[in-house]
């Protein structure tokens, strides 16, 4: 066999890495601070250029989906089935999934069955975005994380101008679960947004509040309760235990000096799966209601979660299809969803696979 020289290997070495700082290049600048703008397919055109998010379907047939989608919903909550235990059996303090209802799972057969409606009513945006872009997040072999979708289109009042940075009236984000990457925060003050970003472990107590300009970071993490709870992790035999200061979506409000009467152009939920009933509670309690754009980090691990039975994790995916439905029907529609490229794992329940974790854009209409 023909051995290369050193000099043919070097050339080749060099285009190989020429070509890999190219690609990369073409990739951050869709993920700068101001990056190329996705444009809205043609209806039923379900990718956009960025082959990992889907896009609207404003087709008939896909508004007509999600009017059964909204009245299957209702039929749900309005039936006499009531919320059970966990069916884990978890206790997880101001975070567990409380929406579960046994049997419900049966209500959504007649569209398909909870997990087939999952996947399409996630993978089916409905609402259109002209400009839909990714800010922040760190690259790392070309998979970019830590990055978020939103919308630039001017009806939603967030414009790439610093100068209203110090405006009573200056876009308004708060950015819950930064994750030790404030790529996606600083990002936003560039748009001239105000941003109060949140979390908390032990890593953050030597954190700043200031941040730089237009950005504010404050230790707390969101749940349904506020107040300090401690979690344990056994592992070999050993306990570890930490202790985390829990607000609820008003409190953070309060803490970041707005309250819900305040127009809040962003707001950004990556809270590692506790989501569902932080979305179900803000919902109720109106706490979204001046909410433009609602970016959040979905989790649907619990759907292959071995402990629970086919019945029981048909039931879980029913428990987020009426959280989804809560959000529609308070004024969200869903504008784009991708799945987690770094994390890309399919949860299959029913013989339907679906992202166990993705990035979900709404927007209210």
């Amino acid at each position: 066999m023909k051995t290369l020289s050193p000099r043919t290997y070097l050339c080749a070495v060099c285009t190989l890495c020429l070509w890999c700082v190219f690609r990369e290049a073409l990739h951050d600048a869709d993920s700068g601070p101001e990056p190329a703008a996705l444009r809205t397919p043609r209806p039923l055109t379900r990718r956009s250029s960025h082959p990992d998010v889907f896009l609207a379907d404003n087709s008939e047939q896909g508004r007509f989906w999600r009017t059964q989608f909204l009245k299957t919903a209702a039929r749900v909550s309005n039936s006499s089935l009531s919320p059970g235990p966990n069916p884990a059996g978890l206790n997880l303090g101001p975070t567990h999934l409380t929406q579960v209802i046994p049997g419900a799972w049966r209500v959504w057969e007649a569209l398909g069955g909870a997990a087939k409606v999952l996947r399409r009513y996630l993978t089916t945006p409905t609402a259109s975005c002209v400009r839909l872009v990714r800010m922040g997040g760190s690259s790392c072999v070309r998979r970019l994380d830590g990055d978020k979708l939103i919308c630039l289109d001017p009806r939603f009042g967030i414009s790439p101008n610093r100068r209203t940075l110090h405006s009573p009236s200056a876009c308004l984000v708060l950015s819950v679960g930064v994750g030790h990457d404030l790529s996606f925060d600083l990002a936003m003050t560039q748009l001239g947004c105000r941003v109060h970003a949140f979390d908390d472990d032990e890593s953050y107590r030597s954190w700043s509040q200031d941040q730089g300009e237009g950005l504010s970071f404050h230790r707390g993490r969101l749940g349904i309760r506020s107040g300090a709870f401690t979690f344990c992790d056994q592992d070999k035999g050993i306990a570890s235990c930490a202790t985390f200061t829990h607000y609820t979506l008003k409190s953070l409000r309060n803490i970041s000096g707005y309250d819900k009467s305040r127009r809040l152009h962003y707001l950004k939920v990556d809270i590692e799966g506790a989501e569902w009933d932080v979305l179900a509670q803000a919902v109720k309690e109106g706490w979204l209601d001046e909410v433009h754009q609602l970016a959040v980090e979905i989790h649907l691990e619990d759907l292959r979660d071995p402990e629970l039975s086919e019945a029981e994790k048909m039931d879980v995916a029913a428990a987020y299809l009426g959280v989804l439905a809560m959000l529609e029907a308070s004024g969200f529609s869903l504008a784009a969803f991708a799945p987690n490229v770094r994390n890309p794992e399919a949860c299959a329940l029913a013989g339907v696979s679906v992202p166990c974790y993705a990035e979900v854009l709404w927007l209210r209409q």
